[in-house]
């Protein structure tokens, strides 16, 4: 009777413990992706209020300056996947930030309402210096241009990622008489390429509209592993560059 309760003990830890743990590895992969999210949030505000503040623009004669700063940072980290493998699963987090920067005195515009006729004041933004960065995995980039306005046209940037991946994982055993040595290796290449596209919007008479998308531009990065270790990707690592790495178990035999 007990040897059948101690093998109902065992089944069921098997069944229920990797389920468990499969849960467990989900919430931290996803608690890690939520505070690497925030990191970019903070980072890319700071580099953009930065950038602002570096800005000249305005009523320079009279002193004045300010500048218009956007920063986007864009990164392709590989999380974790919960099992013996070294390449992880690769995931896409991002953070932006605005700023509008100015140091009296600046250029104001006197305008009045058209509807109530009463006077206001704006400011003129048309001398402001103006910055849009992208900050992709390790390298930055200027914004793409959209060109001229254009009246009943509605245009935005879109992001597109492709990639290509080669991975070989070996996994190798060997035993002698006091223990077992598990080795699990890794040798991998990761291509992604960034694509900007204009995207589009026409409003046409008969209240429909015509979306077209055009690729603008691109960034290709390939996969390396810095001196902590971590997987990056940058355009300076070049083709040929890949990710290696081993680790080995040893599991010594239990004594008589």
């Amino acid at each position: 009777m007990k040897m059948n309760q101690k093998g109902q003990a065992s089944l069921e830890m098997a069944a229920f413990g990797s389920m468990i743990l499969i849960a467990l590895v989900s919430l931290f992969s996803y608690g890690q992706k939520v505070n690497d999210q925030q990191y970019l949030l903070m980072s890319a505000f700071r580099h953009a209020l930065a950038n602002a503040h570096g800005l000249e623009g305005g009523d320079s004669e009279n002193g004045g300056f300010g500048g218009a700063a956007s920063y986007t940072i864009i990164e392709t980290p590989r999380y974790y996947a919960g099992d013996l493998s070294h390449k992880g699963s690769r995931s896409t987090v991002s953070g932006g930030g605005s700023v509008l920067w100015g140091k009296l005195p600046i250029s104001t515009i006197e305008e009045t309402d058209p509807v109530t006729n009463e006077p206001y004041t704006t400011i003129d933004l048309g001398d402001f210096g103006e910055s849009s960065i992208y900050k992709i995995n390790e390298d930055e980039i200027g914004a793409p241009s959209l060109g001229e306005e254009e009246e009943g046209v509605k245009k935005e940037v879109d992001i597109e990622f492709e990639s290509y991946e080669n991975v070989q994982e070996t996994v190798h055993k060997a035993e002698d008489s006091s223990a077992i040595a598990t080795t699990n290796a890794l040798d991998m290449t990761d291509k992604l390429t960034t694509m900007f596209v204009e995207v589009r919007t026409l409003d046409n008479d008969d209240s429909s509209q015509t979306v077209t998308r055009t690729p603008i531009s691109s960034i290709t990065q390939y996969l390396y592993r810095d001196s902590d270790g971590r997987y990056k990707y940058s355009q300076a690592a070049g083709e040929d560059s890949r990710a290696i790495r081993s680790q080995t178990w040893i599991t010594p035999h239990e004594e008589n």
